[in-house]
């Protein structure tokens, strides 16, 4: 593959802004860019004409490559608008019609290259690139020399040099101000003056007399004249002939005065030295007429040279390839080579082995300098790059390695996994995906400092168990995989996976405490007869992971057709579950609950449900734990919370005083720990005008204990503007009661679990739901009863104190428009005689 000398036209970095509406191919141009121009060039690409002159007039774009054909710009319509929003800015041209009359007007709108799409090879539009930016680079340095040029000129026309004209007898005709000046008499007195006259002659022959009268071409040297004020200068006088009978030219310079040009012209050499001592730059010079080369002092410093030993010819390239590395040598010679009128700037980056031993990091470059009428010369610079080579390789470092455990990210796993793939000719490669158990508890508990102190300690015993062969990734957060490559069976990646989980068993010591963790880990194995590629690999191997889960944590699980097909499954329900939200799909049921005291209804619980377009009437357990899984509960829970406040807030309008109905919302664990949790729910109050009284959020205990502090400052922020909150599916829990007594709990509801065995009188669900009441008697909160579907079970739930409950014995969860308990009445609503007058698969149904 050719590499682009991209030194040769900046410093390594830049923004290039491809302008290519046509994805497929932006992409590929895109990554052979970025191949080509490296990791400190970015790439930006654009689809419009507009888009990209936006873009460009922001002053930070380096280069432009224009596809000519644009959904809104077509043939040299972009190239024009662009040229006029940055005319310095370089364009490259890509086209896919081959049009050379096309080119060459693209060319003289000003574009740098014109290339035609499938008519080059992969580095033509890097070259091109690169290529245009250097004569940018040219241009704007001929500009820069031309106003140094105009500079220097200035310099001169200022300078005390005089010029004056003489006739045959040696008597001004003309002088300059600065002439007229040295004598120190005005232009025009000086007319007919012999300049003889002005001159102190100190010998027996006059040597100003004999040029004067005698050369066509002479130089007379440093003569004394004396102004007519007296003063005396030392003047250099030369002497041209301008024809057989037209008389001299004369040029008086005041040798003091080139003698001060002279001393600022070593000062200036002087900083030029420390300006390349401090720039570590070196440059040399190599006439080609002459075959003279001249090295600069700092040329020695990088080199470290003998300036004694190193000869003024082209052995002294031959003394510098000397010190280069035998491998990095060929280009050395490329650019030492030879050098012809017309020959484009080199530049070559390589190592040198100085004689001292020390190892150097420098950019050469070279360019042919031709002035007409001298002898070819090579210019070039030498520059010690070592410490900018350095914070390159760190920067890659950083690109490619996690910071907090310097483990390699995702993007160098991906690579490794990749050649790992392509190379399994025998053998076998596994990918193991590890998601750390309760860190979140660590975070939460200790401090964030304390996580990232963990998650360090747990990269270190990884790479402690795994073989050198395998890589370890930090994939970000808790997450870790390993790439074990060249596996002869599968034992030998379960070997490693059982270290693993040996190094995790033992403790951790974070602040001063032991912390224990584990992972759950997915193994996915790629066989050598297998044609898999890296991410549907590790894909494969989350899907392990996640299956490690929910099967109770803290194992390894090993991949299976079985579990892409429910991946598959669940990743649909997903991607349907977000348009349902989209389109309202998902709405609130309601189920009574009734006083059992009176048989009132006295509220009523929302369930969400599902219409589902093809599948019908969806319940929960279909699409809850999708929700949960990917985030959406929060939408879905907000959705529903909204639409049955406005339910509920309509039908309480037609309710007498002192009869509105109650309502109960469950509450999912990411809505708890949700920062806009109580936000939502008063947005939900405001907009439907329910009381806040009469509005109850239901969580499981298992819910509240994952974070006690937390879930408990949110409770109370909902209790402080009135909302209740009741603790669902209460008894079935494994955590202790002792957080009853510090979080808001308003109500305790008995889990259908021990009403459904309520049928007997001194069975062990009697003793559960006595101790229940008992308990909410003592803590003063209130108990429902879920689940009720037999009289059986309501007369001993009125024995035992329950006042509330709810159940397939008084309805299901209906639709609003079904709903109508809901409609008050002043006879309490009946309760079936039997329970055995409700079919079986109603009891089912929750």
């Amino acid at each position: 593959m050719t590499s682009v000398p991209v030194e040769a036209t900046s410093d390594g970095a830049g923004v290039l802004v491809l302008v290519e509406d046509d994805p497929d191919h932006a992409f590929l141009v895109s990554r052979r860019l970025r191949e080509q121009l490296g990791p400190r060039w970015a790439v930006e690409r654009l689809g419009t004409a507009v888009a990209a002159r936006s873009r460009i007039t922001a002053g930070d774009v380096t280069c432009v490559v224009l596809d000519l054909s644009l959904p809104d710009a077509s043939g040299l319509e972009g190239l024009t608008l662009l040229r006029a929003a940055a005319p310095a800015v370089p364009i490259v041209v890509l086209t896919g019609t081959d049009n050379d009359a096309l080119g060459r007007a693209a060319l003289r709108l000003g574009a740098q290259d014109y290339l035609v799409k499938g008519q080059h090879g992969p580095d033509a539009v890097g070259r091109s690139v690169v290529f245009a930016l250097e004569r940018t680079r040219r241009q704007a340095l001929e500009q820069e020399q031309s106003l140094l040029t105009a500079h220097l000129r200035l310099v001169l026309e200022a300078s005390a040099e005089g010029i004056c004209m003489l006739d045959e007898r040696g008597a001004i005709t003309f002088v300059n101000p600065a002439g007229a000046n040295l004598l120190g008499v005005e232009a025009a007195a000086l007319a007919g003056e012999l300049l003889h006259d002005f001159h102190v002659c100190t010998k027996d022959f006059c040597p100003l007399e004999i040029v004067l009268r005698t050369a066509q071409r002479a130089d007379a040297g440093e003569q004394v004249f004396r102004a007519r004020s007296g003063s005396q200068h030392v003047l250099e006088v030369r002497a041209r002939e301008l024809g057989p009978t037209q008389g001299l030219v004369v040029n008086m310079t005041d040798v003091s005065a080139r003698r001060e040009a002279q001393e600022a012209l070593a000062e200036r050499e002087s900083q030029l030295v420390d300006a390349q001592r401090l720039a570590h730059l070196g440059s040399w010079e190599w006439n080609l007429g002459t075959g003279e080369v001249l090295w600069s002092k700092e040329m020695y410093a990088i080199t470290g040279l003998d300036p004694r030993e190193v000869s003024r010819d082209a052995d002294a390239f031959v003394a510098y390839r000397a010190l280069t590395p035998a491998g990095e040598q060929a280009e050395l010679d490329d650019l030492f080579g030879t050098w012809l009128p017309g020959r484009p700037p080199a530049s070559v980056g390589h190592r040198l082995v100085r004689p001292d031993g020390e190892r150097r990091w420098v950019q050469c470059r070279a360019s042919v300098s031709e002035v007409p009428g001298q002898p070819l010369r090579v210019v070039g610079t030498v520059q010690d790059v070592t410490e900018q080579k350095a914070a390159e390789d760190a920067l890659a470092h950083q690109a490619l390695h996690d910071a907090l455990t310097q483990l390699p990210n995702r993007a160098l796993l991906l690579d490794r996994l990749d050649r790992a793939l392509s190379d399994m000719r025998h053998t076998a490669v596994a990918v193991v995906y590890m998601d750390l158990d309760r860190f979140k508890w660590v975070n939460d508990s200790l401090s964030h400092a304390a996580g990232d102190e963990l998650l360090v300690a747990v990269a270190q015993r990884l790479s402690e168990a795994i073989r050198p062969t395998d890589t370890l990734a930090r994939f970000g957060g808790d997450e870790f995989v390993l790439v074990c490559e060249h596996l002869e069976t599968e034992q030998q990646v379960l070997d490693v996976v059982g270290r693993i989980s040996q190094q995790l068993e033992l403790p951790f010591v974070l602040e001063g405490r032991e912390v224990v963790v584990s992972a759950s880990m997915g193994l996915a194995l790629a066989r050598a007869d297998e044609h898999t590629d890296s991410e549907s690999l590790l894909r494969d191997a989350d899907t392990a992971m996640y299956r490690a889960k929910d099967n109770g944590r803290a194992r390894c699980e090993i991949f299976d057709e079985g579990m892409r097909l429910r991946a598959s499954e669940r990743l649909e329900v997903q991607n349907e579950l977000r348009r349902a939200l989209q389109g309202d799909e998902i709405v609130p049921w309601y189920q009574p609950v009734v006083d059992l005291r009176t048989g009132r209804v006295v509220g009523c619980e929302a369930l969400a449900r599902w219409a589902h377009p093809s599948k019908g009437l969806l319940l929960p357990d279909a699409f809850i734990a999708h929700a949960e899984e990917t985030g959406a509960i929060v939408a879905l829970g907000e959705a529903v919370l909204t639409a049955a406040c406005r339910q509920v807030a309509l039908w309480n309008a037609s309710r007498p005083v002192g009869e509105a109905l109650t309502l109960a919302v469950n509450v999912s664990a990411r809505q708890l720990s949700s920062a806009q949790l109580v936000d939502t729910v008063c947005q939900a109050l405001a907009v439907s005008g329910l009381d806040a009284r009469q509005l109850c959020l239901e969580v499981t205990e298992s819910v509240v204990m994952e974070d006690v502090e937390a879930s408990g400052a949110v409770l109370g922020r909902l209790r402080d503007i009135g909302v209740r909150t009741a603790v669902d599916d209460f008894g079935t829990g494994y955590s202790s009661l002792a957080y009853l007594l510090s979080l808001p709990v308003d109500v305790l509801k008995i889990d259908r679990s021990f009403v459904q065995y309520l049928d007997v009188a001194d069975g062990p669900a009697v003793a559960i739901v006595r101790a229940i009441t008992a308990l909410a008697d003592a803590l003063g909160l209130g108990v429902l009863a879920e689940g009720v579907e037999t009289s059986q079970q309501l007369g001993l739930l009125e024995v035992l104190g329950v006042r509330q409950g709810q159940g397939y014995l008084w309805g299901r969860a209906v639709p609003a428009a079904d709903a109508t308990w809901a409609t008050w009445e002043p006879r309490p609503m009946p309760a079936p005689r039997l329970a055995s007058d409700l079919s079986f698969e109603a009891r089912r149904v929750r």
